[in-house]
């Protein structure tokens, strides 16, 4: 129980230190503690160390109280640990690429087809991996994405292009591995971000 209480402290110190107010999340009730939740995620989320550290300390919190479980002494901690919980679950929503571990299966079937006269196209997988559908990169809407970004959370947002990028770039490689140069340069941005050198929105731009 002790180490709880002081996994509990530490993580309370990490978010009141960068502006997150458990107290507030959990005497909030539905929509409202919805947006603060996402106010969280969006003040932790300025580099990769402080997403991981946070979910180091959220991790550590949750594997605690379990292990206390079912001791009734339990319940006086579920408040603040749900929370706790649930801002890590939302942050690893965004950060955890999805599992395309499917599609890559497929990949090889595509290989005749990886270049074309309208330029790099990829299967767009709904549901199971169509082959009677083609996604064309050149189409995506940038101008609503920075409209989006700019009403939005703009790290939370900037987190899930890096991701959706990440995705569609694995996909160009294995379909044209002379493309890898856009590969290194999305990491050579990820890099600049996470140091400092580069803000929310040049990362973004």
């Amino acid at each position: 129980m002790k180490k709880l209480k002081e996994a509990i402290g530490e993580a309370s110190i990490f978010c009141d230190n960068h502006g997150v107010m458990l107290s507030a999340i959990v005497e909030a009730k539905g929509f409202d503690r919805v947006k603060l939740m996402e106010s969280a995620v969006e003040s932790i989320n300025i580099n990769d160390d402080n997403k991981a550290r946070y979910l180091f300390l959220s991790d550590t919190v949750w594997q605690l109280y379990k292990a206390i479980l079912p001791d009734k002494l339990a319940n006086e901690y579920v408040l603040i640990c749900t929370p706790i919980r649930k801002i890590a679950d939302m942050i690893r929503s965004y950060i955890e690429p999805p599992d395309i571990s499917g599609i890559m299966q497929k990949v090889e079937k595509l290989l005749d087809e990886s270049i074309a006269a309208e330029g790099y196209l990829i299967h767009s997988p709904v549901g199971e991996y169509r082959t009677d559908h083609r996604y064309d990169l050149s189409t995506i809407d940038f101008d609503k994405l920075q409209k989006k970004f700019r009403k939005s959370n703009k790290r939370t947002e900037a987190e899930i292009l890096r991701r959706l990028l990440e995705v569609k770039l694995y996909k160009m490689i294995q379909l044209n591995q002379s493309r890898f140069d856009y590969v290194e340069r999305l990491q050579r941005l990820i890099d600049d971000y996470n140091s400092g050198s580069l803000n929310v929105d040049e990362f973004f731009k």
